[in-house]
């Protein structure tokens, strides 16, 4: 343990309700084997590491196989992190990412890729986790979830970080509410960090900017194996109450966030492949350019202004509930080389245009999602036509899902079909502070360009 007690103490940033995770502890302690799960983005996948075994996941995992083997059968591990994502994939994409249904145990961390947004809580990534917690919640088995907030000493920009760079506070509003144990990394290491202390310097746990080096998984291994020891000391003295940890969800704390709002239809990697209307491809390649060691990252692909492609979506509202539907596109947002295109509706359903410019200057590659409002079909045609920029360098632009959920009671402008983007200098300034949102909405819901 690299942790002494009052680092340990500071970590948890909330207790939790605990009788969910006693539950899982229980079966441990009973030799019963359990199913564990991580969802997330590189980090957790064990982004500029040389294996996801050094991941943290991987090593909390280790841990609990060594020391707690079951007396029949065998405890199943399965890492979900999916590098440049955020919540709103998962929320939507969930049923296509836990193997398991009878999960006991989920580690959460999406800080990162959510970012700061706008407006405060009641905007579309913080709707999209407080849906993904509720529908991880309501899983089958009723899992334990731990929640873990992520921190960074270097800003996007290269520049230092300081104590309220996070969205924690947000994030944390959500653990608390669903009563979550939650650990934060930035509340155990910022002062040793902050006073430059050997093994805490940002050289010594970071092997870039967002993605911790061995010794940084280690820190955060051993910040939540300290919490699986604490309620399993719990679960010896106080065996979980099965009606306390099966207990009816409370009402959404995001106005209308009910789970039910965020629908079924969801394409990508083989399925995204296969929407692709049978010859329509003209200059987009499917393809996997994922950078980390064992994981993949599909999409579609065009590298030149006047590429364009077809794709045959399923637009009927999945929920079947008044207010019409999302069409969401995930585009892969960077910093350098990256193109525009043009997502249009051209057979069998209607749609306003929307024009996406996929760079902003942020030192970052995150899946964002754009939405435009769709009207109902089962054999809805769009088109996405890649157009020019302007601009000196690489035209490159990546589609990697598509997703249809329904406009539920609590949506608006600011929450779905706004704040989809923060396109070039507004995102990149306002990522470390209160991110400005660049409303990419279409038609009457005030399109305001293409993101330059």
């Amino acid at each position: 343990m690299h942790f002494d007690a009052a680092d340990i103490a500071r970590s948890r940033s909330h207790p939790g309700e605990g009788s969910r995770l006693r539950r899982a502890m229980t079966k441990l302690l009973q030799g019963k084997p359990i199913s564990a799960l991580v969802l997330g983005g590189s980090i957790e996948q064990g982004g500029d590491l040389n294996t996801r075994m050094d991941a943290y996941f991987a090593q909390v995992t280790d841990w609990i196989n060594a020391t707690f083997p079951p007396i029949e059968g065998q405890h199943t591990f399965h890492n979900g992190g999916r590098s440049s994502t955020g919540s709103p994939y998962f929320a939507s994409c969930l049923h296509d990412h836990v193997p398991d249904k009878n999960v006991d145990l989920v580690f959460l961390q999406f800080d990162v890729n959510d970012g700061v947004r706008t407006p405060y809580m009641n905007n579309a990534h913080r709707r999209a986790l407080e849906v993904l917690i509720r529908k991880l919640l309501n899983l089958p088995a009723s899992p334990a979830l731990v929640y873990m907030h992520w921190w960074s000493p270097t800003t996007n920009q290269g520049q230092r970080s300081f104590w309220n760079h996070t969205v924690q506070p947000e994030s944390g509003l959500l653990a608390a509410y669903y009563g979550l144990p939650s650990v934060s990394m930035r509340d155990v290491w910022y002062h040793h960090w902050a006073r430059n202390e050997p093994g805490f310097l940002s050289r010594d746990v970071m092997c870039s900017i967002n993605h911790p080096n061995y010794l940084g998984h280690l820190y955060v291994a051993d910040l939540l194996i300290a919490l699986l020891q604490d309620h399993l000391a719990a679960a010896a003295l106080l065996p979980a109450d099965d009606a306390v940890a099966e207990h009816e969800l409370p009402e959404p704390m995001l106005p209308g966030n009910h789970e039910s709002g965020a629908g079924s239809v969801c394409l990508h990697d083989d399925s995204l492949r296969d929407a692709l209307v049978p010859g329509s491809a003209s200059g987009f390649q499917f393809v996997d350019d994922t950078t980390s060691y064992g994981t993949h990252r599909w999409g579609w692909v065009s590298e030149a202004p006047g590429d364009s492609m077809e794709m045959q979506v399923d637009t009927r509202n999945p929920a079947e509930t008044d207010g019409g539907s999302w069409l969401s596109m995930a585009v892969l947002m960077s910093y350098k080389d990256r193109g525009a295109a043009k997502l249009e509706c051209v057979r069998e359903c209607a749609c306003n245009p929307m024009t996406i410019d996929s760079l902003w200057k942020a030192k970052l590659s995150i899946k964002e999602w754009w939405h435009i409002r769709v009207s109902a079909s089962e054999q809805c045609v769009v088109r996405l036509t890649s157009t020019p920029t302007g601009r000196e360098g690489g035209s490159r632009f990546k589609v990697e899902a598509f997703t249809v959920r329904p406009q539920s009671t609590g949506d608006n402008e600011e929450g779905i079909a706004g704040n989809v983007t923060a396109a070039g200098s507004e995102w990149a300034h306002n990522y470390e502070a209160s991110r400005a949102g660049h409303y990419a909405t279409a038609g009457a819901w005030r399109n305001k360009g293409s993101g330059q």
